[in-house]
């Protein structure tokens, strides 16, 4: 059975979900995805952003050597002598700075749809709105951006906006996420520099599928697959999308064992 850790790092109290098992994969900021992709057959322990979960940040004011530091909290707790990390939109971003800042303690990355390219005038525009109070104004935002259909059905994206934002600890927290964000962009030239095997899994029906095919050409040991008919959503944060979810495990295990 799973369990539970609570890691402390600069500020905040980092939730870690450990197999039973020795880990060989760190899901960063996927909230379930190792019950969403159950056919993985490496262990996963998950780590919760600060902010989220029962990731709870105890400052006013964070940065992102902040992020740096619990990844490095979140790390420990696995034991995982050689990380593989798998990171999802928002998560993605915050595991490839990490691998750049931190290559010796990275050996290979999976990259879900990877919020690299973002536009900083974006970002910047649902920060407004969370400093204002309006989380769900900043999800719905991101919704929008990411997946129209849902973005632009009023109730369906008021209903997902609800679920993210009451995972979250406030809209101060992720509007500092987000101001985060926008002031560190991850640039073409940076990521020519990861050295790591990287895997980039995009949704052919995704609205930023964009993000994998910018990201793929600039990374030097990238492959890439593509989940036919997914949207960015449908990747990892539906649940109930099974056939999507047994598509990404079993490239995720074709991808693990070429690093054994």
């Amino acid at each position: 059975m799973a369990s539970t850790a609570i890691a402390s790092s600069r500020g905040s109290k980092i939730e870690v979900t450990l197999p039973n098992k020795q880990a060989r994969l760190l899901a960063v900021a996927c909230s379930g995805a190792a019950s969403m992709l159950n056919k993985v057959s490496y262990p996963m322990a998950e780590m919760e952003l600060r902010g989220f979960g029962k990731s709870r940040v105890e400052v006013d004011r964070f940065d992102l050597a902040s992020y740096m530091s619990d990844f490095d909290a979140g790390i420990r707790q696995t034991k995982m002598k050689n990380s593989v990390l798998l990171g999802y939109s928002h998560g993605g971003y915050f595991t490839t700075m990490y691998a750049l800042r931190n290559p010796s303690k990275v050996s290979a990355l999976v990259l879900i749809e990877p919020a690299l390219f973002t536009e900083r005038a974006e970002l910047e525009h649902r920060a407004v709105l969370a400093e204002k109070g309006d989380g769900v104004g900043a999800i719905k935002a991101m919704l929008r951006y990411v997946d129209r259909e849902t973005g632009l059905d009023e109730d369906r994206s008021a209903a997902e906006a609800k679920k993210i934002t009451d995972h979250a600890q406030s809209s101060v927290t992720i509007a500092q996420e987000l101001r985060i964000r926008a002031e560190n962009p991850i640039s073409e030239r940076e990521l020519g520099e990861l050295k790591m095997p990287v895997l980039l899994i995009g949704g052919t029906e995704s609205r930023v599928a964009d993000m994998v095919i910018r990201a793929a050409s600039c990374i030097p040991y990238a492959s890439v697959s593509w989940v036919r008919g997914a949207g960015h959503l449908d990747l990892l944060y539906k649940p109930g999308n099974a056939k999507f979810h047994d598509r990404i495990a079993a490239v995720i295990n074709g991808f693990m064992a070429t690093l054994a």
